[in-house]
């Protein structure tokens, strides 16, 4: 690890000393960061974790035992049951390449506390147990609800020594549907096809950073983190942001020879995600999704960046909502100045695109809702899958099963 770029990293994004005092293995090359909040057993994970084929790699998790100064009670309680398991999982677990270590992070300040401060908190510690071995590696995140394939370690591994350029990368994951009451089934299914479909329409489109960000199965070099600047204390939203800095750079990729299961259980920890999605589905909310013409309509615009057409395109004969976006987004002074910067094709279309990238796209796809309200997942997919297949899907098992094939082979064709 070089020294001077891990100590101007410290003085700069970091304001805490070392949580953890006893020394890492001198071949450590993998530390997995757990954030962990008002968990009621961690203890699946963590053998999940200790269950994987190590392949020579030496190991350690690092569990992020999180509250603020504020906390209810109950989460008090249940974190500080959780910090007793964690201890338990250390004798029952730990092995000469497998060590877990506690973090406990109680108390933190509340207008910073939420599971970005944690990720960082675990991520920013990681960083500084390669630095005291003088190496380098891999920092996992990995979230307390989830499990994994046998396999996760050696899969991850395998990317990165492939994938030299790519930073960081994101992990196939499948919620885990075994043994759900129908009603918690079909509300995670709902949430799952929503994610799905919304990646699937923009890579339909043509977009070419349409990827999944999520916290629970993302992998990052740690030299990666420490140019990009680290982890953001974001209390919700945090892996999307975090990501979107590889994405723009084009130091991202994706691994889907392995898969991450996160739960499905509802959640009350953060204001939107998996949990959040279930809880409202489960109280009669309908789960919806953007409607695809907001996306056929992008299509056009997409054509003419690649095919070097876009400082000529003339965005009155363009759909009426696209029309108004781009004049909203001052899109014809924004090409003009791109192309003035830029001295070739390829890197004009790069510009563009971390212009135009994610984040503009969720921005466009809600100012579209004016004319295209959000439908039901359900019935958009459905729609997809008949337009695909020439008739219906069985059921929704099915259209799910649709769109983790296409996902899974996009992965896959990205990370050849």
């Amino acid at each position: 690890m070089d020294r001077e770029m891990y100590m101007r990293y410290r003085s700069r994004h970091v304001n805490y000393e070392p949580w953890i005092k006893v020394p890492p293995a001198e071949q450590l090359d993998t530390i997995i960061v757990m954030p962990v909040y008002a968990e009621e057993n961690i203890t699946i994970a963590l053998e999940s974790l200790a269950c994987c084929d190590r392949d020579g790699h030496v190991i350690e998790v690092l569990v992020v035992v999180n509250d603020r100064e504020d906390e209810v009670p109950e989460v008090r309680d249940l974190n500080r049951s959780t910090e007793e398991e964690v201890v338990q999982c250390q004798m029952d677990l730990s092995a000469s390449n497998f060590q877990i270590h506690l973090i406990s992070a109680r108390s933190l300040p509340s207008r910073k506390a939420g599971v970005g401060l944690a990720r960082k908190i675990g991520m920013d510690e990681a960083l500084h147990r390669f630095h005291l071995v003088k190496g380098k590696g891999l920092i996992i995140n990995f979230d307390a609800d989830c499990t994994c394939d046998g396999n996760f370690m050696q899969a991850i591994h395998r990317y990165f020594d492939r994938h030299p350029e790519h930073w960081a990368a994101g992990i196939y994951f499948e919620h885990d549907l075994e043994g759900l009451e129908n009603d918690l089934m079909q509300a995670i299914m709902r949430y799952e096809m929503h994610l799905r479909y919304f990646i699937y329409i923009q890579r339909q489109a043509g977009l070419p950073f349409a990827y999944h960000t999520v916290g629970s199965s993302m992998a990052v070099t740690s030299e990666g983190y420490m140019r990009m600047g680290g982890m953001n204390t974001r209390q919700a939203g945090e892996d999307f942001h975090f990501l979107q800095k590889f994405i723009a750079a084009d130091h991202f990729g994706e691994i889907p020879e392995t898969t991450v299961h996160p739960s499905a259980r509802p959640s009350f920890r953060v204001p939107f995600g998996t949990g959040k999605a279930v809880d409202n589905i489960l109280s009669g909310q309908p789960q919806l999704t953007c409607a695809p013409q907001s996306f056929y309509d992008l299509s056009p615009l997409i054509r003419a960046v690649h095919d070097g057409f876009a400082d000529t395109l003339d965005t009155s004969k363009l759909s009426e909502p696209l029309s108004i976006y781009l004049d909203k987004i001052a899109f014809h002074e924004r090409i003009r100045k791109l192309a003035g910067q830029t001295g070739s094709m390829k890197s004009f279309q790069k510009r563009f695109f971390q212009w135009f990238n994610a984040l503009q796209v969720i921005k466009y796809v809600h100012h579209c809702r004016d004319w295209y309200p959000d439908r039901p997942v359900q019935l958009v997919v459905r729609e997809q899958y008949r337009l695909i297949h020439g008739n219906d899907p069985m059921d929704e098992h099915a259209m799910l099963d649709w769109l983790r094939r296409e996902d899974r082979m996009s992965m896959g064709s990205s990370a050849e």
